[in-house]
């Protein structure tokens, strides 16, 4: 029997520019592409931050990631000397880097609010495509901003993600009924 571990590389541009590494389309031929490809779920998260494509394969695919990122960036002239690429192959190392990166992003509270604004977006867009994947990063996540949570660091701003990313999860994993009993349990206006 195939064991298949949850994987991920990471795009991030060489000196922060607030732009997305590839256009909103190009992410979903990204996706697509890779689907066909490797046979797999795939989860294609494209912010300011960077460009991360997430997937539950049994074998690191990291060189058809990256050559198919830079087939979509030959008309920018853009190589692969232009960013960090980071691969992770282990929901282990994933849970590593995700409290480094975390407690790193959340000294920009901003930049933390706008990254998890459209993180939760793309997540809610793109549930059906993924659900294993991301049923498996609300999980990392949500324990992840807890363990900070605990630490006192930036309170407010993650609180506001952690909120974010239980509706997201609420939205997606819940029957519409369980939704609305679950949203007026934690409706602002019930709390003492």
């Amino acid at each position: 029997m195939k064991t298949f571990q949850l994987k991920l590389v990471s795009f991030s541009s060489k000196g922060f520019k607030k732009q997305l590494i590839i256009s909103v389309h190009e992410a979903d031929v990204l996706r697509q592409f890779l689907v066909d490809s490797m046979r797999c779920e795939v989860l294609v998260i494209n912010t300011n931050v960077g460009l991360d494509v997430y997937y539950e394969h049994e074998t690191p695919n990291k060189e058809l990631i990256i050559d198919a990122i830079l087939i979509l960036l030959a008309k920018k002239k853009m190589s692969v000397l232009d960013f960090f690429i980071h691969e992770l192959n282990s929901k282990a190392e994933l849970v590593k880097k995700t409290h480094i990166y975390f407690k790193r992003l959340i000294q920009h509270p901003l930049l933390f609010k706008n990254y998890s604004k459209s993180l939760c977006r793309q997540l809610n867009l793109h549930y059906s495509d993924s659900p294993n994947i991301v049923q498996t990063l609300f999980a990392i996540w949500q324990d992840e901003l807890l363990h900070l949570n605990n630490t006192d660091m930036q309170v407010y701003v993650l609180r506001s993600f952690l909120s974010r990313l239980q509706f997201t999860y609420v939205q997606q994993s819940c029957k519409p009924e369980l939704q609305d009993l679950i949203k007026s349990a934690l409706d602002v206006e019930h709390r003492n």
